[in-house]
């Protein structure tokens, strides 16, 4: 309809494989869309049409480039994985990659359904794909896939000692993102409920990653399975909080859902009586899909369901009612199986022992028969859809776990050991089954078959999950291990050691340190039993792992063991030496002898280095580190960080480097710098599961919060780290009393404050027997006699070179100083004085703000009111320029008495602006103490 031609110019659009390759047309990546999805299904889809296009819009959204996690919960056989499917079938008809994997029930294989859509992936991209990733991640993936080396033509650099959980989830995210830069990627991660930790913290971590990519996965889970401890439970908490994952519950199907269902299954009319059974199977299967599917076929098959000459479908009952629907779901599937041959069922039963999914050589081989012959036996299960063939030669896999479940619990417990022990075997024989499954069976066919085997093929699986950074995995497979070895005759002590400082090593690796300690003094009563003064040092070298003396404030263990231990291996191992060495330095952390701690650290130092250890190297700087904790000086933890760092090779010290990179950020009051290195050390801690990082990253982010005066977002934050405090024993305390005692202080609520402490008093006092603490309790308990009494005794005896938190005590006694003498000011004053305005404070986790500060309150003893208010002047401006905000407002209130009592030429002048400003932030955050003294000023 245009009066004139027009010139038009088309813009053709092809996606791009990644950014590098810019203005380069690539082919859209096509891969077959994966078995479990593509088998035919036994019913027609129905119902559920609002949550088909929820989860399709979902999808839509990331086909743009914003990566969606869509979570189906529901009881079991509620619909969540045929959901999965419709939308995954749907995606790949319009060109999505959809890949699948699913969680295992018995095996524990580590990043079992990451690893089903990685080799699906893998064995589909073009070698350029692989080559660019290989290219940028190095051969990282091959520790999953070893099909990556096949298919890649790039050589690929090793990955080395550099490998850990944020490496290798980065390098599983890379190659998604450049998947889906071709076409657009949709991932089914099936029984999440099942999924082992590592493969659930990398989901953590791929809702959290930064990238762009047109990835959507949709995962189901039992939420009828998952109790407030469950590791799925832990990370649906945290992903609560992240605006990219969606949660959908599937609930049962009404009648008219199922009268649709029918309708579309028979193909034909259902006939007048569908609606009343419709109506009868809602009532006896909840609307459970599984079971209304079972419930039909049972009916059809058993001929009390039938399609007539007229083509309806109809009954010979004369009440719906008589028609005998099964109740259970067990009931069920029984009546179903029953209706096959004998043949058929034997199979199946050996089946259901070997797993979801199985191969009909290995069926054959545990009954003794030929192929062809369970082949034959399985045809009818498979028309009936008891089974469904996977993507493989001879491979199996039952359509839903309910159906196993029957099976499996038919057998007796004699007849189930024995069908595991038959199992190895015929894994073994025909070389069909992995690691994991035969060390699977192994195991519980231990008391009737070789429990040597089992214990030998449970190590090899907890070794290969420890290399694969699964250390939950690993202690399983320990755990496992050990309850074969118990097996075992004669008894071997020393080989039990081994086993349990194996587990002991994972657990402390998975943030369980406490539970660990436990199996560290079983292993090294069996290594002294046994003479083997080598075991016994490993045994006391893992107990309490790399935190020790933090676990338990009053352990003798730790020390004890140590000390054993260097007298059982003398000098015969300067390599052992120097570890133990380290260890006892460890324990001695907390109350012990400086000199002591340096002569130990000085004795490894040297073998360390005699013997070019980097291991022993690191340790030493960890050790060097603890020591300088109450070093002032900010550049000493700067050059130490910067030490580590050319080292670092564990995401321990990794770990370590970010902590302590906070401390001289700290010490000159840079807030933002804490505030990012922090934030650097969370997102490691998510990376690789570290509790322990975790721990310190939320302790500080939220002491960083009471900073800003913002006290619910810090508790919260605290709530937040709670998950991984218990792997920290009594300091996970101590560092909860602090920041919410801090909170009760800041705003005048001693009697809160004294409450956290007489809580925890009997775990807290080995800590705080030698400190300040529990001169300040009696003090604000009101006690003042007392008090005074025990003040001026604590500063006469105080030693700066063996206090442990030296300065940061004489920084938070200066509250005292109404009732200390003189002597003890001057003495605190002289100690702080060459400090003028360093932050003091615990640990990154607990800030007292700027020593001068405490400075002002011991001049004012000293009668030096000068001296006093020009330290409130260097505090005040330290803490403006910090962004501090609760003690900004004490210190401009205590500077606004101390001008009006002062009252010199124009002192006045700056009191009301100063209380003015103070009672402000006073009565916007609650600081009860700074209102009233402001009051009194206004």
């Amino acid at each position: 309809g245009l009066a004139e031609t027009v010139v038009v110019d088309e813009v053709a659009w092809e996606p791009f494989a990644d950014d590098s390759v810019i203005g380069v047309a690539v082919e859209p990546l096509v891969v077959p869309l994966p078995s479990p999805l593509a088998a035919d299904p036994r019913f027609a889809y129905a119902g559920r049409g609002a949550q088909l296009e929820q989860v399709w819009s979902l999808w839509k959204q990331s086909t743009e480039g914003r990566r969606q996690i869509v979570l189906l919960s529901g009881e079991p056989g509620m619909g969540k994985t045929r959901l999965a499917t419709e939308v995954a079938r749907r995606a790949h008809e319009e060109g999505v990659v959809v890949l699948y994997g699913r969680a295992d029930e018995d095996v524990d294989t580590p990043y079992r359904p990451v690893v089903e859509v990685l080799r699906h992936l893998v064995d589909h991209a073009p070698s350029d794909l692989l080559d660019a990733h290989v290219e940028a991640c190095g051969a990282v993936l091959q520790h999953l896939v070893p099909e990556l080396a096949r298919r890649s033509t790039s050589a690929a650099p090793d990955a080395g000692d550099e490998l850990d959980r944020a490496v290798l989830f980065d390098a599983i995210i890379d190659l998604l993102a450049r998947a889906s830069a071709r076409s657009p990627v949709l991932m089914v991660l099936d029984d999440l409920h099942w999924a082992d930790h590592s493969s659930l913290q990398w989901l953590r971590h791929l809702a959290r990653a930064n990238a762009s990519m047109a990835v959507t996965v949709i995962g189901t889970y039992r939420d009828t399975d998952l109790v407030r401890t469950h590791p799925l439970s832990i990370v649906l908490a945290d992903l609560r909080r992240e605006p990219d994952v969606s949660r959908l519950a599937l609930d049962g199907l009404n009648s008219d859902e199922i009268e649709q269902l029918m309708r579309l299954t028979a193909g034909e009319d259902t006939g007048e009586r569908a609606s009343e059974l419709a109506t009868l199977i809602a009532d006896e299967t909840g609307g459970n899909p599984f079971f209304i599917g079972e419930v039909l076929l049972h009916l059809v098959e058993s001929g009390r369901l039938y399609q007539g000459a007229d083509g309806r479908w109809t009954s010979d009952a004369r009440d719906i009612a008589d028609l005998g629907v099964p109740e259970g779901v067990r009931e069920v599937v029984g009546r179903r199986l029953s209706a096959l041959s004998d043949e058929a069922n034997d199979a199946l039963r050996v089946a259901s022992v070997l797993g979801f999914e199985f191969d009909a050589g290995v069926v054959a081989t545990m009954l003794g028969h030929q192929v062809d012959d369970v082949l034959a036996a399985l045809e009818v299960p498979v028309q009936r859809g008891l089974l469904s063939e996977s993507d493989a030669v001879d491979r199996y896999r039952f359509p839903h776990a309910l159906v196993r479940q029957t099976l499996y619990e038919e057998l007796t417990m004699s007849r189930r050991i024995r069908l595991h022990a038959r199992a190895v075997d015929a894994l073994e024989t025909t070389g069909k089954g992995t690691l994991e499954e035969r060390a699977h069976h192994a195991v519980l066919s231990a008391a009737v078959a070789a429990p040597e085997r089992a214990v030998a093929l449970a190590v090899e699986a907890a070794q290969v999950a420890m290399d694969r950074l699964a250390f939950e995995q690993s202690a399983s497979w320990y755990v496992r291990a050990l309850e074969a070895e118990e097996i075992i005759e004669p008894p071997d002590g020393a080989r039990r050691a081994e086993l349990l400082i194996g587990l002991v090593d994972a657990r402390n690796d998975a943030g369980e340190p406490r539970e660990a300690m436990a199996d560290a003094v079983r292993a090294a009563d069996l290594a002294r039993r046994a003479g083997d003064s080598s075991l016994l040092a490993r045994a006391a070298m893992v107990y309490g792992g790399h935190l020790g003396s933090w676990l338990a404030y009053d352990d003798t263990v730790g020390v004890a063991l140590v000390d054993e231990a260097l007298e059982a291996i003398g000098d015969t191992d300067r390599r052992l030496r120097a570890e133990l060495l380290l260890t006892k330095q460890l324990w001695l952390r907390i109350g012990g002898d400086m000199a002591v701690m340096q002569g130990l650290l000085r004795e490894a130092s040297e073998i360390g280095n005699a013997l070019d250890d980097q291991h022993l190297q690191v340790r030493a700087l960890f050790a060097r580190l603890e020591l300088a904790r109450d070093e002032l000086d900010p550049r000493v933890h700067a050059e130490a960080a910067d030490e580590l760092e050319r080292l670092a090779v564990t995401p321990i010290a990794r770990a370590s480097v970010l902590y302590n990179r906070t401390y001289p950020r700290a010490r000159v009051g840079d807030l933002e710098g804490v505030a990012d290195m922090a934030q650097a050390l969370a997102d490691l801690a998510e990376e690789t599961g570290s509790l322990h990082a975790r721990w310190n990253a939320y302790t500080i982010l939220a002491n960083l919060r009471v900073q800003r005066g913002q006290f619910a977002e810090a508790k919260a934050l605290m709530a937040a780290a709670v998950d991984g405090g218990a792997a920290l024993g009594v300091t996970a305390i101590a560092t909860e009393c602090l920041v919410y005692g801090r909170i009760a202080e800041l705003q005048g609520r001693w009697d809160d404050w004294l409450t956290l402490w007489r809580d925890n008093a009997d775990a807290l006092e080995p800590l705080v027997r030698a400190m300040i603490t529990p001169v300040i309790v009696a003090w604000a308990e009101g006690d003042i006699e007392r008090a005074t009494a025990m003040a001026n005794k604590w500063f006469a005896s105080f030693d700066p070179a063996y206090k442990m938190g030296w300065a940061m005590q004489l920084h938070g006694a200066s509250i005292l100083t109404p009732i200390i003498n003189e002597k003890a000011a001057a003495f605190a004053y002289d100690q702080l004085a060459p400090w003028p305005d360093t932050w003091m404070f615990i640990g990154p986790e607990m800030f007292f703000g700027s020593s001068a500060h405490s400075l002002a309150h011991y001049a004012l003893r000293l009668g030096r009111i000068d001296d006093a208010v020009a330290h409130y002047e260097v505090a005040l401006a330290s803490h403006v320029r910090a962004g501090e905000v609760p003690v900004r407002a004490q210190i401009e209130s205590e500077l606004a008495r101390t001008l009006a009592e002062r009252d010199g030429p124009g002192d006045g002048e700056r009191v009301l602006p100063l209380a003015g400003s103070a009672l402000a932030t006073a009565r916007s955050i609650g600081l009860a103490d700074v209102e009233a003294i402001c009051l009194a000023l206004l």
